[in-house]
């Protein structure tokens, strides 16, 4: 038998630790498996006959949102990179550092970091959204640096800052003092060509553990000014923790399934294509799901948790909901495919403009709308996007396949007391698109 701990980033409520704990025990060769959301860490022990630390690791990632980092018993120090290094020769490996503006939450983090690694000529990427910085080692014969910055910024709600170092982009050494300041390294000794290329591995990697060893350093000033704050914070959350999702909702004849989603959360925009390919192939399956909202309404102002622009676009298609709901899929439908979209899709998915807007401008129609749905966030202690309600309880995707169209339609099919035909029918078991996407 053999124990692993580690540190899983993209938990964001009871319900995520209470997902990872019953995927992991349906896992043959898993003995024994305990996830704590407080601390963010988790404990496995296996049997490594049956199993591997890997395949453990492989299949928490694989729900979606999460990361995980191996806790190590002990800590080596990490050497020193000597004074000289390469520099006289070009294996067409570089560096690219850059900060995003836009950066709101760690599932964006996940996002960018699946997106960029995708990418053909992309080596290794790292995005840290305590300092809203990021850095790609990429071989610039298959990928440019202007390329990596379009991939982040088509992602939708993102600026990418190029960060100078008063040097050209290629692999440098860090001050390990101060791992925020980079030095130019110095011409390389004469050498073979082996040694070359082996130092110049060691190089890469060792700049991206320091990255992230830097960035744990820099935060831990900050955490001891605010280890008060975050103590009462995980008592709040403690004291008014999420429901935990249940397998078998209660039935009854006519479900519903209500997802709660901001507009501009890359994972919520994938429950609603989700959805809209649902009802593109069983069209009376759309009386059974309703799309509500998170957020408040403040001094008459509605907020969200991605700034004004989500707001207002969440409360664009609450009146669309409300008040034009034959509008509401087919301009759900276009919005998503990119950024800035909202006007643009207007005309082709038939909305009447004027209406919408003064259903906006109202508070005593879009507002009160926005309203209930903020109200009933508070009922189901909704904490993320998206999260789904079946029936009054809370569901997860996952026990259902996953954020595919079948697994979909299998949530709502669960909630019937006698199912109708479409649930026999046969949907995608591919995963959605996180985020902007022209296609499914």
């Amino acid at each position: 038998m053999k124990k692993t701990k580690f540190k899983i980033q993209g938990i964001k409520c009871s319900n995520c630790s209470l997902l990872i704990e019953e995927r992991l025990r349906n896992v043959n060769g898993v003995v024994r498996v305990k996830v704590d959301q407080t601390s963010n860490k988790g404990v496995v022990i296996y049997d490594e006959q049956k199993i591997t630390e890997s395949d453990i690791y492989q299949a928490i990632e694989s729900i979606n949102d999460f990361h995980l980092e191996k806790i190590e018993e002990a800590i080596t120090p990490v050497p020193k990179i000597l004074e000289t290094e390469n520099k006289g020769y070009d294996l067409g490996i570089k560096k690219a550092k850059f900060r995003i503006r836009g950066l709101k939450c760690n599932s964006c983090v996940l996002l960018i970091e699946g997106r960029l690694k995708s990418k053909d000529g992309v080596v290794k990427v790292k995005v840290d959204q305590t300092s809203n910085k990021g850095v790609v080692i990429y071989d610039e014969q298959k990928i440019t640096e202007q390329d990596i910055y379009q991939a982040i910024e088509e992602i939708g709600g993102f600026k990418v800052e190029k960060i100078e170092d008063g040097a050209e982009n290629s692999v440098e050494n860090i001050n390990y003092d101060n791992p925020s300041i980079v030095k130019e390294e110095k011409p390389p000794i004469e050498t073979s060509a082996t040694k070359k290329v082996f130092v110049a591995a060691v190089v890469l990697v060792l700049i991206f553990q320091l990255f992230t060893f830097g960035n744990k350093n820099n935060q831990g000033s900050r955490a001891k000014e605010s280890v008060k704050n975050t103590v009462v914070q995980e008592q709040q959350v403690n004291n008014n923790q999420q429901a935990p999702a249940v397998k078998t909702a209660e039935k009854n004849d006519n479900p519903v399934l209500e997802a709660y989603v901001v507009s501009r959360c890359p994972f919520g925009i994938q429950m609603q294509r989700v959805m809209a390919d649902v009802i593109k192939n069983i069209p009376s399956s759309a009386q059974y799901m309703k799309v509500r909202y998170m957020g408040s309404v403040s001094n008459g102002i509605i907020t969200a948790m991605h700034g004004n622009a989500e707001a207002q676009e969440n409360l664009r298609q609450i009146c669309l909901r409300e008040e034009q709901p034959t509008k509401y899929w087919p301009y759900v439908s276009c919005q998503m495919k990119g950024s800035g979209q909202e006007v643009a899709c207007e005309k082709p998915s038939g909305v009447d403009s004027s209406k919408l807007s003064a259903c906006v401008s109202d508070v005593s129609r879009g507002l009160a709308y926005a309203q209930k749905d903020f109200d009933l966030n508070s009922k189901y202690q909704i904490q993320g996007s998206p999260t789904l309600i079946l029936n009054g309880q809370q569901v997860s995707e996952f026990n259902f396949g996953g954020r595919t169209s079948d697994a979909v339609k299998n949530v709502i099919c669960n909630g019937f007391n006698s199912q109708p035909e479409f649930c026999s029918t046969k949907l995608t078991t591919a995963n959605a698109a996180a985020s902007f996407s022209a296609t499914y």
